[in-house]
This record gives C-alpha cells, structure tokens and sequence, in this order.
C-alpha cells in the first residue's frame, strides 16, 4: 500500500509533459524465450527547490516528499522519460522499462550474468556536476525544411538519424509566406517529437537564413507569435545551413514525380504508347485529357475546386466525376472522386441520406398475459376545455391493444400523475410488470421512478430520438387526434366530454395486428354495440314473455269464446259479484289480422265492443256440437246486467 496525494490545484497550474507509455502486449511479445529475469524499483529524488510544493498535512503531522510521490501529473512521465535515456542501448535487447520499474531479461542464466553487470555500470555513473555533463550524452539536433507541397524534418544524434517525419501541408498552409512554411515545419517537428527533445539541447538546421533570427525578430504576426511561445519551452538554436547539404529535409519535403506518368512519358517518347501524348506545354495527356500526378497535394486543390468552389457548390460524385474527366485524368479516378466527397464535412451535415436506413428492426418481446407489459404517452397542446383539460394521458396494454384515455391538465404534478395512475390503472387492471414510455421529464423524475421501484415494476425508456422504440402508442395517439378533431367539428363541444365515447370506440374498433378488437381480446368476447343494442333487446323481451305464453292459432270459420272483463260495454262484477261468467259467445273468426289478431262476427249488442281482438282475449271453443243458441230478447230479459250501457 502506497500514500497517494490529491494534488488537483498542483496539478493545475503544472506544464504537462505528455510520453508516451509503452503498450503492454508490446512488452509482452519482447519476452518470448526469456526463462531468467531481474527486477529492479527505483524512486526518483525530487529537487530541493520543489520539495515544498508536495507538502500534505496529516493529524499526526505535516510532511513533504524527497522522492517523486503519487498524484503529481508529471510523474509517470518524468521517470519513464529518465529510464528511457539511461537505458536506451539495452531497450528491446534484454531491458524492459515500464515507469519506475526496470525488468532485465535473459534466456539463460550465463547470458543473464553478461547483462546485469552491464546495467551495474549504468548505476555507478558519476554524478554531472554541470548542466554541459548533463547534456554532453543527449545533445540532439534535427533539420528542418518545407516546400509548396509539405513539410519535412528529420532528428539526429551526434551524427545519427533517430527520426524521420514529413507531412503534406493542408488546404490553408498552402497560402502561407515561405518564412512561414519553414516556421510551420519547426513547431511541427518540435511538437511530434517533443518527448525527445524537451529539457534537452537542441540545434534546429534550416536553408532559410531569415529563420535564423527569429527570436530577434522585432514584429510578428499573431501566428509567429504563437509559435514563439511553444518554441520558448525549448532549449534550442536555430542554425543556418545551405539547401545543398541540408539535403535529407528537403528530400522529405519535395514528392518526387509519380513513375507511372515518367514510365509512360518515356514510353510515349519511344513511339510505344498509343493513348499518351504529350502536350505543347509539356504535359502529359490520356486521350486528350490531362494527366494529373499521384501527387496527393494537386489532386486535394483540385478536387477542393471542384467541389466547393463557388461555381460547383458540393456537386455529388458522380456530377463531380463528369466534370472533371472532361478535362482531367489520373488513374482510380472515380474511386477518389467518390471517396473525396464521401468525407466532405459540409455534405455529411446538408444533404439527406438516399440509402437504406442503417439498423435492423429489434421488436419488443411479446407479453406474456394481460395489462402486464403496457406502453404510455401524453398528447398535449389540446384546446382547454370548461373544466381546464388540456392533456390526455394515454395507457396501451401491448398484449390486447386495449387503451385508457386520462383527461389532465398541464399544471399537474408527477404526484397528481401517479394518483391517476393508481385511480384508472392500477384499480381496473393491477399493477404491470413493465412500463415502456419515451423520456418525458414525468417519466424520468426521481418521484415516478421511486413508485414503480416500490411497486416492482421495470421502466424501459426508449432511445433518444428513436421514437419507434414505443412506436404502438403514437400510433395511437394519431388515432385518438384524428377522432379530436372529427369530434371538435361534429359536436361543437368539449372534447373531454365525449373522451369516454372515443375510448369505447377505439377499443371496440377492429387492430389488425391482432385480427379482433382490443375488448375482444381482453375479455374474451365481443362488445355489443349501439347498432345492435334494439334488436338485442326486443329478442330479450321476446325470450322472457314467451317463456310463460304457448303459440296458439285459429282458422277462419272456427268459433271462440270472448273474454268479458276487459271489453267495455260488457259487466263481468255486477250484481253476481266472482260469479259472473268469464267468457261469452262462442263468435266466429271472420278473419285473420296479423300473427296474433282476429276479426271475430259479434252480434248488435256487442256493437260497442271492436271487433279486432288479440289471441289472448278470445279462447278456443272445445264443443263439437253446435251450442244452443238463445234469443236476444230473452237473454236481455233474463240478463239484463249483462247488456248494461
């Protein structure tokens, strides 16, 4: 266990000294074979003068660290750099340095033996006395150069290359003065290898005199006086050297001519190349077309003209292609063409995509049972109604398709939410195991996600901007806003008011993603609607009625008897009280009226009665033989209550 410091605001106001760590596997693949190793923990002594910046206090004590500490930005850095100046004859060779640790390699012992003295006569160096003995190992120097087309530099010591770097000049380097350019190329040499030449001598070789006395310069520009302040981190002296034996940086800064067009140049001159020619201007032609070089500077401007120019304005490739073969030439064209606008920033930002939209469909999985896995969303910006609803709350089961609409308004907080949630979910329906819904600040509040934590359910928020991951509920709610404004233009109302009357339509109306309507699927049969709600009911008072009632006809000529008490003119409770007779007659059927009604021959007495009579007032006369009839006038004299006005 070591002490680690927190030195934050040190660190802060500390110039950072990026090396680069060596990878792992790296170090790893440097090993093979070896079978006997020597491992050697080393500290770094920090300087005096810097002992107080690490000070800590403790409650024991205050202290400060004598040797590099952990914590401190520039640590790992500083040593690994340390190490790898020390030991830099024996790195890959049988050293291993990784920060402050130091791994001697071998594969066997008597070759072990050879190196550890080696490393023992690193250890016993005399102490430099003097900053020129410090440095007298470690002087490098490095040239530099720059041309129209790149920038080249190389790094040596005493005599020896170490390193060799070159690059092409971008789109706006390319307007740069050439005391600039050959500026340009020092930052960039001092910048890529600036782990080697920071805190060491430095000699920077240049063909351009000018440059020589650039710290001494009396004006600059805003970009030389950049420059200046990275250049002063450096111990370094710019030198003069003539371009003649400043040759390797200048070699690395110029391209040399592309060999396929000097190969079919000299073909051409020889007679042998049927489609070369060559220009009056010198220049080589394809079929009339100019030859452009593999030069990677030329063709960038003039693939830039082409394309963004003022005249083109981002033309696509194959636009881009015709033009320029019209004039141009070079081999793999139309590759380059397509790859150049491919990367164009400006087209990447402007122009809609006309490919296949990337990403395979990944579908919900589907719920196992009823209101368990259910979707929701809110449509909101409706008109306010009498009541003040501008919301509505919609909640999709994703197994039945079945839906609730809940009213609200726009004040409502999370807690008033969630107490509808209990009110019209949770009561009709239980609680669900999942809850998929965009993130809405409602859903994503700490109070929401608290209460389904609490009741066990699983929130599944869908991507940013991928709308289609709860795809079911806004296609819903384009359902439910088109029946808004059909009710909005209809009834001239609220439309809260007939939100019930939406929510029934919708979950009796038929989905086709699951062959039914949405009550169908919940409660395993259908709804009766309105449209049927009038037959359904007179069949049902049919049911009941007949149940106590048998189906009786009669033929045209058969005789009945009539029933007193409900025909007027006709006393059944008089003067004989229960004794009167229930029936009179028997009439004949003159004619059928009806399923259910007949025309029956009553006499003049009867005339006060109407003729037309249900079924269910007349009775079926059993008597075969004809009944004796009496007169009128007797029946009166004897019965006169029966003929009672």
């Amino acid at each position: 266990m070591r002490l680690c410091i927190d030195y934050i605001e040190l660190n802060k106001v500390t110039v950072k000294n990026i090396y680069p760590l060596p990878r792992i596997d790296d170090l790893f693949d440097q090993l093979q074979g070896a079978t006997v190793f020597s491992k050697i923990d080393l500290q770094l002594k920090i300087k005096d003068g810097d002992v107080p910046k690490t000070a800590f206090r403790s409650r024991y004590e205050h202290y400060e660290f004598i040797v590099m500490p952990f914590g401190l930005t520039n640590a790992p850095t500083v040593f690994m750099d340390l190490m790898n100046r020390v030991f830099r004859d024996f790195l890959d060779t049988f050293v291993i340095v990784f920060i402050d640790d130091i791994l001697i390699y071998s594969k066997t012992e008597v070759e072990h033996e050879e190196h550890l003295p080696k490393i023992e006569a690193i250890t016993s160096w005399p102490r430099p006395s003097t900053v020129s003995e410090e440095r007298s190992s470690f002087c490098l120097e490095q040239g530099i150069d720059a041309s129209k087309k790149g920038l080249g530099c190389v790094l040596m010591q005493q005599g020896n290359v170490v390193a060799y770097a070159s690059r092409q000049l971008k789109n706006h380097e390319q307007n740069y003065p050439t005391h600039d350019l050959e500026m340009a190329a020092m930052v960039f040499a001092l910048k890529i290898w600036r782990h080697y030449l920071y805190g060491e001598k430095i000699q920077i070789f240049t063909d351009h005199k000018s440059l020589k006395y650039f710290f001494t310069q009396k004006e600059l520009n805003m970009r030389q006086r950049r420059w200046l302040e990275l250049v002063k981190d450096y111990d370094c002296e710019i030198l003069y050297h003539p371009g003649k034996a400043n040759v390797v940086a200048d070699t690395l800064s110029r391209k040399s001519n592309d060999p396929y067009l000097v190969e079919k140049r000299g073909l051409e001159e020889a007679g042998q190349a049927v489609e070369f020619s060559i220009s009056s201007d010198g220049g080589i032609l394809f079929e009339r077309h100019l030859c452009v070089p593999s030069d990677g500077a030329v063709k960038t401007e003039l693939l830039s003209k082409a394309h963004s120019s003022p005249f083109s304005m981002h033309l696509g490739s194959t636009k881009m292609y015709q033009d320029l073969k019209r004039v141009y030439w070079w081999r793999d064209m139309k590759r380059e063409v397509a790859e150049f606008v491919s990367k164009c920033l400006v087209c990447q930002q402007v122009k809609a995509p006309r490919q296949k939209p990337v990403g395979l469909l990944q579908p919900l999985s589907v719920p196992e049972w009823k209101w368990e896995n259910v979707s929701m969303d809110f449509i909101t910006g409706l008109p306010r109604t009498l009541r003040g609803f501008t919301v509505i709350w919609v909640v999709v089961d994703r197994l039945t398709k079945s839906a609730n609409f809940v009213p609200g308004k726009s004040t409502y907080i999370v807690s008033k939410w969630a107490q509808l949630y209990m009110s019209e979910i949770v009561r009709l329906h239980g609680v669900p195991v999942s809850i998929v819904s965009d993130r809405d600040a409602r859903f994503t509040s700490k109070f929401w996600k608290g209460l389904q934590i609490a009741m066990g359910t699983r929130l599944d928020f869908s991507t940013t901007f991928h709308p289609q991951t709860d795809g079911q509920t806004d296609c819903l709610n384009q359902v439910l806003e088109d029946m808004l404004r059909a009710c909005a233009l209809k009834f001239q109302g609220s439309w809260d008011s007939y939100l019930h009357l939406m929510e029934f339509a919708y979950n009796n109306s038929y989905r086709a993603t699951i062959g039914m309507a949405p009550f169908e699927a919940l409660y395993g049969k259908c709804c009766r609607s309105p449209v049927c709600w009038g037959e359904t009911a007179q069949s049902r008072m049919k049911s009941y009625a007949d149940v106590r009632r048998k189906d009786l006809e009669f033929d045209v000529g058969d005789k009945v008897f009539l029933k007193v008490a409900p025909m007027r003119g006709v006393l059944r409770f008089e003067r004989r009280g229960k004794l009167s007779p229930r029936f009179v007659g028997p009439f004949e059927i003159l004619e059928r009226i009806g399923p259910v009604a007949y025309r029956l021959a009553l006499p003049p007495s009867l005339s006060a009665v109407h003729d037309v009579v249900p079924c269910f007032y007349v009775e079926e006369n059993h008597r075969v033989e004809e009944a004796t009839w009496e007169r009128e006038d007797d029946m009166r004299s004897r019965y006169p209550e029966l003929f009672k006005e």
